[in-house]
């Protein structure tokens, strides 16, 4: 038994009105500091993140947002930029939907504050029972959702499943028809160093949509 590779993630639905806009997606994982989240509000270890792919997971690199090393109050002005040419005003109310656990509930109180103080965005929290969540979560059914996804057995693949159009465990809504060619190439090849690659180019396509918001 290695060790286990898990995601700690947001979904955020594509086809909601106001999410459907990349630039409000964006703006929203921008301005989480996954760095006070790793040591102060989980401090359990966990290492941030800016990608899909964790860290030794197999058949791919790690990719990283390039404002993940911007100061925040440089990502914060850029984020209050996307929302204002979205068309997002400060006061706007977001629906967060989570499984009633103190840990996640903590993690969504962090976040939420981070929306506020920053974007002048109101969370209204909506806590469930677990197979509640992950009902309304693959029914389309929310705006913003916990999720945590553990793969079986290391391969790129089981990650990039969260992102491929039309995937069963797309909760998202999301599609980008590049990255799944690129998937599609990469697991046509006999060589893992060009696999590796495509696999990366994929994700890094994928993530640059804002599906999904990567925490830790």
């Amino acid at each position: 038994n290695g060790p286990m590779y898990g995601l700690r993630f947001y979904n955020l639905n594509n086809d909601d009105p106001l999410l459907k806009d990349v630039r409000v997606r964006k703006a929203l994982s921008m301005v989480i500091d996954r760095e006070i989240l790793s040591d102060k509000v989980t401090a359990d270890g966990q290492a941030p993140m800016y990608g899909l792919a964790v860290k030794g997971l197999a058949g791919i690199s790690q990719t990283r947002y390039d404002w993940a090393d911007w100061p925040m109050d440089k990502r914060v002005a850029e984020a209050r930029k996307l929302l204002a040419e979205a068309g997002v005003k400060p006061g706007t109310h977001l629906k967060f939907t989570y499984n009633n656990s103190d840990y996640h509930k903590k993690m969504a109180i962090f976040a939420a504050s981070e929306w506020k103080t920053k974007l002048g965005l109101v969370t209204d929290m909506d806590s469930l029972e677990f197979k509640v969540l992950v009902r309304k979560r693959h029914d389309g059914d929310f705006q913003i959702a916990r999720h945590g996804w553990i793969a079986t057995f290391n391969d790129a693949t089981l990650f990039l499943t969260l992102v491929q159009c039309g995937s069963d465990v797309n909760d998202d809504r999301s599609c980008n028809r590049k990255a799944d060619e690129l998937i599609a190439q990469g697991n046509l090849q006999a060589d893992p160093a060009r696999r590796e690659a495509l696999l990366t180019q994929a994700a890094r396509l994928a993530m640059d949509d804002y599906p999904l918001i990567p925490l830790l």
